[in-house]
């Protein structure tokens, strides 16, 4: 046990009782939706900055004459 590598350490969860690796983690979409999160959380803002803008221009332009 005090040799066990740092990677060991972070995967003993993972092993069942009969101290073998877990081949069903958990279900792939699941993983799958948490990536996709992941990488969109972060982006929220400033999706919503650029559609406030986006809206905020339409109505100028339906507001504003160019002749």
């Amino acid at each position: 046990m005090a040799n066990d590598s740092p990677l060991k350490r972070v995967f003993r969860p993972f092993e069942d009782s009969t101290g073998g690796s877990n081949d069903e983690l958990g279900n792939p979409w699941i993983a799958g939706a948490a990536v996709v999160l992941l990488l969109l959380v972060p982006l929220l803002p400033f999706f919503l900055v650029a559609w406030s803008i986006s809206r905020t221009l339409r109505g100028v332009r339906e507001r504003v004459s160019w002749e």
